[in-house]
């Protein structure tokens, strides 16, 4: 705890209070952190707040339309499945890094999107036939542009997964020249070269970008495992790119996901759990990537004094 160097939180009463709020408690006990607000949540309900626009909010509500049609039902979950290999990520209220993930899935997988759908509307079920062809309709006339929420992606392991996407070229294309409007000038100036130069060493690099990756078999997960990857003496503009998305302030309250996740764990049937079992729960559940050593468990199992006895 003597490491923690700031706490990131929303701004809830209980959380914000300076009579016995949880951040004037966690202050009290250590010496450097330093209380910061995290402003994904509140850009979010801006975001949300201000999409006004008639395409807009058709735009969210046709996948929220399409994403539901799918994860209600197995059976057309299987079918998308089959042909998209995976399901299909659900507009998160709260978090726009992973609304802007789901975007992302769902405008590249569009034609894929379509041909589940088409499969479905061929059903011997009227209803689920009859949805199916009323949202291929509401597909082909889908807006993708409405989409583009951060062109910054083209650089992201998130973009990287979906290689596909590196073969339309009018579409990468537009990015680049999204992103050089926004930020050529203070690349230039860090680079200490011409605009014109940073364009044009820029469609370069995204190709050599991309061709790195392309022959690696192990691709990122996040950002910044990318950004430990990679040369910046090779990809010097992408290094700046990299720098003005991994030096952004505290975003996210990531640990606070940890308490919506115990309506799950703390059900009735784990109702006399003690306080140190469903904390072990709890960490379990939030660190899955660590792996556990299962014999070790049953070792500590047995160890325990137990009323009934633990035979192996």
């Amino acid at each position: 705890m003597n490491n923690c160097a700031g706490i990131t939180t929303d701004g809830c009463s209980v959380i914000q209070s300076e009579k016995c709020g949880a951040i004037k408690l966690l202050q009290s006990q250590i010496k450097f952190a330093i209380k910061c607000l995290y402003f994904s949540h509140a850009l979010n309900l801006s975001i949300m707040k201000s999409c006004k626009q008639t395409f807009v909010r058709n735009v969210f509500g046709i996948i929220n339309e399409v994403v539901s049609f799918f994860n209600t039902s197995a059976k057309k979950n299987v079918v998308l499945k089959n042909i998209l290999n995976s399901s299909l990520s659900s507009l998160c209220e709260t978090r726009w890094v992973k609304k802007h993930d789901s975007i992302l899935q769902f405008s590249s997988n569009l034609v894929l999107i379509i041909e589940a759908l088409d499969k479905i509307s061929e059903w011997d079920d009227l209803e689920t036939s009859s949805k199916a062809s009323i949202l291929i309709k509401s597909l082909s006339n889908f807006d993708e542009k409405s989409m583009s929420v951060l062109d910054l992606d083209i650089i992201l392991s998130t973009f990287i997964h979906n290689k596909e996407v590196f073969n339309n070229q009018k579409e990468i294309q537009n990015k680049i020249n999204i992103m050089m409007a926004q930020f050529c000038e203070l690349i230039s100036i860090n680079l200490n070269l011409s605009e014109d130069l940073v364009k044009k060493f820029f469609e370069g690099e995204i190709q050599l970008w991309h061709t790195y990756w392309t022959n690696e078999k192990e691709i990122p997960k996040t950002s910044l495992k990318a950004f430990e990857r990679y040369d910046s003496e090779t990809f010097p503009i992408i290094y700046n790119f990299f720098l003005i998305l991994l030096t952004l302030p505290a975003t996210s309250g990531t640990v606070e996901r940890n308490f919506s996740s115990l309506h799950r764990l703390k059900t009735w049937i784990r109702s006399r759990i003690s306080e140190e079992g469903l904390n072990r729960l709890v960490l379990l559940n939030c660190h899955r990537n660590i792996s556990v050593d299962c014999e070790e468990v049953i070792d500590e199992f047995a160890k325990s004094k137990r009323r009934n006895d633990f035979v192996l």
